[in-house]
């Protein structure tokens, strides 16, 4: 899976963007956005107008095992496109795919050198109005991918799609952001005035846009409105480093009820 003629560079510093044109075809797009989750009794909501599906939801597993999605799973969960991708990062160190075989990872890790790494995904809907504050994403995360699936009437709508900041030099070191913090709360008060966006992804088809985490890698999503039906999906594709517990989908859904019953 050679990747090296197609995978764009939008911006190398002081993160990488990219993207990979024509990841799937016309007739992918039209098959998957036909059988996007449309049950919004399925999505985990959040007050700023985000839904979304997770990684080891019941919904999930069953989404990964259905002939539409099974392809395009597949796709990211291929070793060989990994080390392509990371390639555009210039990234030379050797990684392998988290097993649930405790001897294989022993023998990765300690014996190898090789560093492990997870697969996580998550069905994203933004409603008209809806919104992610700017934030750097979680520590742990090496690269996230989006593939977008815009209906006719909204393929490339102004504000639809994830904007990236930058700063000047004199300034970047105020927003080093190693621990994820998010700009919800007015927490970096100067943010408006000393960055600026300096890509904006297009809300386009067949697509993939990407980018490498680091301590600078500010973005955010702002939605105005979104034409049709009003609203925006995507597929989001996260690798992370180490493994990841099985008690996390479990975990995260009794935190939503405390935060839903005691902390409203």
């Amino acid at each position: 899976m050679d990747l090296s003629n197609n995978i764009h560079i939008k911006q190398s510093s002081p993160f990488t963007i990219f993207i990979i044109r024509d990841f799937i075809k016309n007739e992918t797009h039209e098959r998957c956005l036909e059988n996007f989750p449309a049950d919004m009794n399925q999505f985990l909501s959040d007050s700023l107008g985000k839904y979304r599906i997770e990684n080891f939801s019941p919904m999930m597993a069953k989404l990964k095992s259905s002939p539409v999605w099974r392809d395009i799973f597949s796709r990211f969960k291929s070793a060989e496109f990994f080390r392509e991708i990371m390639k555009a990062n210039d990234d030379d160190k050797k990684y392998f795919h988290f097993s649930i075989n405790p001897l294989v990872n022993f023998i990765n890790i300690f014996i190898l050198g090789k560093r492990p790494y997870y697969i996580s995904y998550e069905f994203s809907v933004i409603v008209s109005g809806g919104s992610i504050a700017p934030h750097t994403d979680s520590k742990n995360k090496i690269v996230t991918m989006m593939l977008y699936f815009p209906k006719s009437d909204q393929e490339n709508g102004d504000g639809l799609g994830t904007d990236f900041y930058g700063f000047n030099p004199e300034k970047i070191d105020a927003y080093e952001n190693f621990e994820n913090i998010h700009n919800d709360n007015n927490q970096f008060p100067d943010f408006d005035q000393d960055s600026k966006v300096t890509y904006s992804s297009r809300f386009e088809k067949n697509n993939l846009v990407g980018f490498f985490r680091s301590a600078y890698s500010w973005h955010s999503v702002n939605i105005e409105d979104v034409p049709g039906d009003g609203l925006r999906r995507s597929l989001n594709v996260n690798y992370y480093y180490g493994p990841r517990s099985v008690f996390w989908y479990p975990l995260s859904q009794i935190k939503a009820l405390i935060k839903r019953y005691f902390l409203s």
